[in-house]
Protein backbone atom coordinates (compact mmCIF):
# COMPACT_ATOMS: atom_id res chain seq x y z
CA UNK A 1 0.00 0.00 0.00
CA UNK A 2 1.58 3.27 -0.89
CA UNK A 3 1.16 6.37 1.29
CA UNK A 4 0.08 9.57 0.12
CA UNK A 5 2.64 11.90 -1.27
CA UNK A 6 3.53 15.21 0.85
CA UNK A 7 2.19 18.45 0.90
CA UNK A 8 5.07 19.63 -1.02
CA UNK A 9 4.78 17.24 -3.80
CA UNK A 10 3.65 18.94 -7.03
CA UNK A 11 1.13 16.12 -7.67
CA UNK A 12 -1.03 17.40 -4.35
CA UNK A 13 -1.61 20.50 -6.74
CA UNK A 14 -1.35 24.29 -5.14
CA UNK A 15 -1.51 24.47 -1.47
CA UNK A 16 -3.97 26.83 -0.27
CA UNK A 17 -3.01 30.17 0.28
CA UNK A 18 -2.38 31.30 4.58
CA UNK A 19 -4.39 34.54 3.13
CA UNK A 20 -6.64 36.03 1.01
CA UNK A 21 -7.81 39.50 0.12
CA UNK A 22 -11.36 41.11 0.53
CA UNK A 23 -11.68 44.63 -1.24
CA UNK A 24 -14.08 47.45 -0.39
CA UNK A 25 -14.78 49.87 -3.41
CA UNK A 26 -14.93 53.64 -2.04
CA UNK A 27 -18.15 55.41 -3.17
CA UNK A 28 -18.16 58.01 -5.74
CA UNK A 29 -14.25 59.25 -5.78
CA UNK A 30 -13.64 58.98 -2.14
CA UNK A 31 -10.63 57.28 -2.83
CA UNK A 32 -8.65 53.71 -3.79
CA UNK A 33 -10.30 50.86 -2.45
CA UNK A 34 -9.68 49.45 1.43
CA UNK A 35 -7.94 46.16 0.76
CA UNK A 36 -8.18 43.93 3.52
CA UNK A 37 -6.35 40.58 4.22
CA UNK A 38 -8.46 37.33 5.91
CA UNK A 39 -6.87 33.89 6.99
CA UNK A 40 -7.91 30.74 5.12
CA UNK A 41 -8.65 29.37 8.71
CA UNK A 42 -9.36 30.55 11.69
CA UNK A 43 -11.45 31.70 14.09
CA UNK A 44 -13.78 34.98 13.91
CA UNK A 45 -11.31 37.24 13.52
CA UNK A 46 -9.65 36.20 10.70
CA UNK A 47 -12.73 37.23 8.32
CA UNK A 48 -14.74 39.86 6.88
CA UNK A 49 -17.84 39.46 8.57
CA UNK A 50 -20.42 40.83 6.21
CA UNK A 51 -21.86 43.09 9.29
CA UNK A 52 -18.78 44.51 9.10
CA UNK A 53 -19.03 45.74 5.47
CA UNK A 54 -22.51 46.89 6.16
CA UNK A 55 -21.60 49.18 9.32
CA UNK A 56 -18.34 50.61 6.89
CA UNK A 57 -20.24 51.72 4.11
CA UNK A 58 -22.96 53.05 6.53
CA UNK A 59 -19.97 55.48 8.12
CA UNK A 60 -19.04 56.21 4.86
CA UNK A 61 -22.67 57.02 3.35
CA UNK A 62 -23.43 59.21 6.65
CA UNK A 63 -19.93 61.07 6.29
CA UNK A 64 -20.77 62.00 2.82
CA UNK A 65 -24.26 62.84 3.16
CA UNK A 66 -22.99 65.29 6.26
CA UNK A 67 -20.32 66.73 4.03
CA UNK A 68 -23.17 67.24 1.17
CA UNK A 69 -25.30 69.26 4.00
CA UNK A 70 -22.92 71.70 5.60
CA UNK A 71 -21.49 72.69 1.66
CA UNK A 72 -25.04 73.64 1.08
CA UNK A 73 -25.24 75.24 4.46
CA UNK A 74 -27.63 72.81 6.08
CA UNK A 75 -26.41 72.74 9.61
CA UNK A 76 -23.00 71.56 10.91
CA UNK A 77 -22.29 67.67 10.87
CA UNK A 78 -23.66 66.02 13.39
CA UNK A 79 -21.85 62.76 13.05
CA UNK A 80 -18.37 63.68 11.53
CA UNK A 81 -15.39 61.25 12.74
CA UNK A 82 -13.30 63.46 11.17
CA UNK A 83 -11.19 64.15 14.58
CA UNK A 84 -13.53 62.03 16.37
CA UNK A 85 -12.33 59.32 18.74
CA UNK A 86 -13.10 55.57 17.84
CA UNK A 87 -12.28 52.40 19.89
CA UNK A 88 -13.11 49.21 18.22
CA UNK A 89 -13.78 46.26 20.25
CA UNK A 90 -13.25 42.98 18.74
CA UNK A 91 -12.05 44.42 15.43
CA UNK A 92 -10.61 41.09 13.97
CA UNK A 93 -9.34 42.52 10.14
CA UNK A 94 -10.17 45.86 11.19
CA UNK A 95 -12.29 46.65 8.34
CA UNK A 96 -14.78 48.92 10.43
CA UNK A 97 -11.79 51.00 12.33
CA UNK A 98 -9.73 51.02 8.64
CA UNK A 99 -13.03 52.74 6.87
CA UNK A 100 -13.47 54.76 10.48
CA UNK A 101 -9.75 56.39 10.00
CA UNK A 102 -9.98 56.80 5.97
CA UNK A 103 -12.59 59.32 6.92
CA UNK A 104 -10.50 61.22 9.53
CA UNK A 105 -11.19 59.39 12.56
CA UNK A 106 -8.28 58.76 15.52
CA UNK A 107 -8.82 55.01 15.68
CA UNK A 108 -7.49 52.21 18.41
CA UNK A 109 -8.55 48.63 16.61
CA UNK A 110 -8.39 46.31 19.63
CA UNK A 111 -8.60 42.35 19.90
CA UNK A 112 -6.82 39.05 21.03
CA UNK A 113 -3.28 38.32 20.89
CA UNK A 114 -3.81 35.84 17.98
CA UNK A 115 -4.96 38.60 15.45
CA UNK A 116 -3.20 41.36 16.28
CA UNK A 117 -0.27 40.54 13.18
CA UNK A 118 -3.77 40.55 10.88
CA UNK A 119 -4.79 43.41 11.96
CA UNK A 120 -0.95 45.22 12.06
CA UNK A 121 -0.62 44.27 8.49
CA UNK A 122 -3.90 45.33 7.08
CA UNK A 123 -3.36 48.71 8.85
CA UNK A 124 -0.03 48.76 6.98
CA UNK A 125 -1.18 47.85 3.42
CA UNK A 126 -4.11 50.49 3.70
CA UNK A 127 -1.82 53.26 5.37
CA UNK A 128 -1.92 55.69 2.50
CA UNK A 129 -5.63 55.95 2.64
CA UNK A 130 -5.96 57.02 5.87
CA UNK A 131 -6.65 60.36 6.64
CA UNK A 132 -7.02 60.20 10.64
CA UNK A 133 -4.89 58.04 12.72
CA UNK A 134 -4.95 54.28 13.56
CA UNK A 135 -3.39 51.87 16.04
CA UNK A 136 -3.94 48.05 17.12
CA UNK A 137 -4.11 47.01 20.67
CA UNK A 138 -4.57 43.60 22.12
CA UNK A 139 -6.85 43.15 25.07
CA UNK A 140 -8.01 40.79 27.06
CA UNK A 141 -11.31 40.62 27.65
CA UNK A 142 -13.15 40.43 31.28
CA UNK A 143 -9.92 42.11 32.69
CA UNK A 144 -9.43 45.71 33.68
CA UNK A 145 -7.12 47.23 30.99
CA UNK A 146 -6.54 50.64 32.08
CA UNK A 147 -6.66 53.07 29.64
CA UNK A 148 -6.38 51.56 25.97
CA UNK A 149 -6.71 54.87 24.24
CA UNK A 150 -4.08 57.37 23.88
CA UNK A 151 -6.09 60.27 23.14
CA UNK A 152 -8.29 60.99 26.28
CA UNK A 153 -10.39 63.80 24.80
CA UNK A 154 -13.21 62.82 23.61
CA UNK A 155 -15.52 64.30 20.61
Amino acid sequence: MSSPPPPSSPSCGPRPKAFFERELGRRQGLGPALRVAQRSAGGTGSVVWDAALVLARFLEKKEEEEEEEAAVGLGSPRLSLRRAAVLELGAGTGLVGLMAACLGANVTVTDLEEVQDLLKMNIENNQHLITGSIQAKHILYLKPCGDIMENKEVT
